[in-house]
């Protein structure tokens, strides 16, 4: 599964030194979660075996597009399902 649809940056607590500091990282949000308020993250690699996912608060969460999307750019002709249909 490779979905890049929803880029977004989410909030991340680093160690540096004694203190902690957060800091906003690129990412792409997979599922989300309404009931709970949560987006499901995944934070980098070409696939998602790659990099880390987790689930973060929606509030440390900000969509790049400003909102959630499921289409996808590709279209699909009409006679691809006329074809399956028969």
């Amino acid at each position: 599964m490779n979905t890049k649809r929803n880029p977004c940056t989410y909030l991340v607590e680093k160690l540096e030194g004694n203190r902690v500091v957060k800091v906003w990282t690129r990412g792409y949000v997979i599922d989300r979660d309404i009931k709970k308020q949560m987006y499901f993250v995944h934070s980098g690699g070409a696939t998602l075996d790659e990099g880390l996912t987790l689930w973060y608060d929606m509030k440390d969460v900000k969509l790049t597009k400003g909102r959630w999307t499921n289409k996808s750019n590709k279209v699909v002709s009409r006679k691809s399902f006329w074809r399956r249909s028969k």
